[in-house]
């Protein structure tokens, strides 16, 4: 918050009961902060509540839900019919991250009676550029926002992935971008990261690499 930072992201760590505790901690500075409008934050269990029983111990003992823009892949990957519960009984968005990994992933999960209420797009599971863009334009399609995803990566991919935010129809309140938790990151000038992020204008996709790298 003194960074200026207005949208959150909390990881849960698989206990219902300790992570149900960590959220309404988060959820409460919030809702002493401002509006949900204003402020949120995202719960990403990375399947740690396995299924849809247990997520419902997590999510039935959330207070101040308000603030909660979305859980993210509560479930195991391969549940299906446990996203598909969960976002209709929680009453909270549902987003797939670890559930995608191509369009066939999108077209399932968006599809009538759709499982997901959005989609995490990460590059590096893509593969392609032309891949993310044709997933995030199914999603849209279908009326679900994404979120981009840098993670674990450089300045190189955290710039792509801001010019693919500028051409995304639909997107979800904010992408997440970390290019410093890897060292030695190979750009002349680190991309600076902040609460908001202008895509690069400089040559190629903005980002310059010094001359010995290609020795």
């Amino acid at each position: 918050l003194d960074g200026g930072y207005t949208r959150f992201k909390l990881k849960a760590n698989g206990d219902p009961t300790t992570d149900a505790r960590r959220i309404n901690a988060v959820t409460e500075r919030l809702a002493a902060e401002g509006r949900p409008e204003d402020f949120s934050v995202r719960i990403d269990a990375n399947t740690g509540w396995e299924t849809a029983e247990r997520a419902m111990r997590a999510l039935g003992a959330v207070e101040h839900a308000e603030y909660v823009e979305y859980v993210e892949q509560p479930v195991a990957p391969d549940a299906t019919a446990d996203l598909r519960h969960l976002r209709r009984e929680s009453g909270l968005p549902v987003f797939a991250d670890e559930s995608i990994h191509d369009l066939g992933d999108v077209r399932e999960l968006t599809a009538e009676p759709a499982a997901v209420s959005g989609a995490c797009l990460k590059l590096a599971k893509t593969g392609s550029i032309r891949e993310w863009l044709t997933m995030a334009e199914l999603a849209a399609d279908a009326g679900r926002p994404v979120t981009p995803i840098s993670a674990f990566d450089t300045s190189l991919g955290a710039a792509l992935t801001l010019h693919l935010c500028a051409t995304v129809p639909r997107l979800s309140v904010g992408a997440e971008l970390i290019p410093d938790m890897v060292t030695e990151d190979p750009a002349t000038e680190p991309l600076d990261t902040g609460p908001e992020m202008a895509v690069p204008d400089g040559p190629g996709i903005g980002v310059e690499l010094p001359d010995e790298l290609f020795d």
